[in-house]
């Protein structure tokens, strides 16, 4: 029968730095099919279609994992331990560990850096569910779907990796229609019973054997690995279930207490509780109330006059001068020059004129 798809299976898993907030790491976290999103090298980011590189990690709930990579053509079997933020992999020859921030898996190595992304779920079906010893052709007519391939012992959906298959058996053929990415290929085989399995004549002359187990599903053997498809009618496959992170307390702020007494606005000394500063004797700025205004000397006043020293209180607007000796007007009214031009006299507050 006609490949489905080639799984090019290894490590060269060290991978990703993703932007995101890492957070303490649960098994549901984790357990499911990771592919490769993207690598960076040398601060450029590369899809695995330009890099010319695809990488996927199956997790299960048991503490284990098989990496793959198109770059080698066996599946590589590890162990992995969570701690913290961070989940550790560990194969017979090496040993790698990620970080968990934004949904990804993060890892860096020499220099490359490369992140996965979480595309399912782990699933569970009984894959030690023994043959059905008295299987009959009526037994696989109908149409069957695939629910998963098995590798290394652990479980990821075709999907996950782009591909499909689908088989209708009949009493005499096999119709099989296989997606690898956006292409499907459909191919019609003869079979026929041998003892309780299905016998199917591919057409270079080798045949295979599909097996119906006691879980209602048929075992296709395929490069190594095998693919579980279930009837149309047959067993609901349940994900795993994934635990759900408990919510993390936010703690409450803490009250910043204030400092007793007034803050000096000259030299910002805390503390002080009468009128002068015990610092630098500068006195007590008070905050005026509503249509009052603070004098030079820091007292709020209201009246015209201050009630501290006796200035008067600022203009609204500003003030024009006159030479009050000679009569001259300065060619900026609110802005004379220290002495008047004409006669040389100091310009004070008696050349104020409005």
């Amino acid at each position: 029968m006609k490949k489905v798809f080639v799984l090019a299976v290894a490590v060269c898993l060290v991978l990703s730095i993703f932007s995101g907030t890492a957070h303490a790491l649960s098994g549901g976290d984790i357990v499911g099919t990771w592919r490769l999103e993207n690598i960076v090298l040398n601060s450029q980011i590369y899809t695995p279609e330009e890099a010319g590189l695809e990488a996927a990690i199956i997790i299960n709930a048991e503490g284990k994992a098989v990496l793959i990579t198109s770059e080698d053509d066996k599946p590589k079997n590890a162990n992995w331990l969570i701690s913290g933020d961070t989940v550790t992999f560990k194969s017979a020859t090496e040993e790698v560990t990620f970080s968990y921030m934004g949904g990804r898996l993060i890892a860096e190595s020499d220099g490359v850096i490369m992140s996965f992304y979480r595309v399912s779920e782990g699933i569970v079906i009984d894959v030690d569910s023994p043959v059905k010893t008295d299987a009959v052709i009526g037994d696989y007519i109908g149409t069957w779907t695939d629910v998963c391939i098995e590798v290394s012992g652990l479980l990821a959906k075709l999907s996950d990796f782009n591909n499909g298959m689908t088989f209708k058996i009949t009493e005499s053929t096999v119709e099989s229609r296989e997606r690898n990415g956006k292409e499907e290929a459909v191919n019609i085989f003869s079979c026929a019973m041998n003892g309780y399995s299905l016998q199917v004549f591919n057409n270079d002359g080798t045949s295979q054997l599909l097996s119906l187990h006691e879980n209602g599903m048929i075992a296709f053997p395929l490069l190594g690995n095998t693919i579980w498809l279930k009837n149309d009618n047959g067993p609901i496959v349940t994900p795993r279930p994934v635990e759900t992170p408990q919510p993390v307390e936010t703690p409450q702020p803490v009250e910043t207490p204030q400092p007793v007494g007034w803050t000096c606005v000259s030299c910002e000394h805390e503390g002080n509780t009468g009128k002068f500063c015990t610092e630098c004797g500068a006195t007590k700025q008070q905050t005026p109330d509503p249509g009052g205004w603070t004098c030079t000397c820091g007292a709020v006043n209201e009246g015209k006059f201050c009630s501290e020293c006796g200035l008067p209180k600022p203009s609204d607007t500003p003030a024009t001068y006159k030479c009050s000796k000679c009569g001259w007007d300065p060619e900026d009214p609110e802005n004379p020059p220290k002495f008047c031009s004409e006669c040389g006299d100091a310009f004070d507050e008696n050349d104020i004129v409005g």
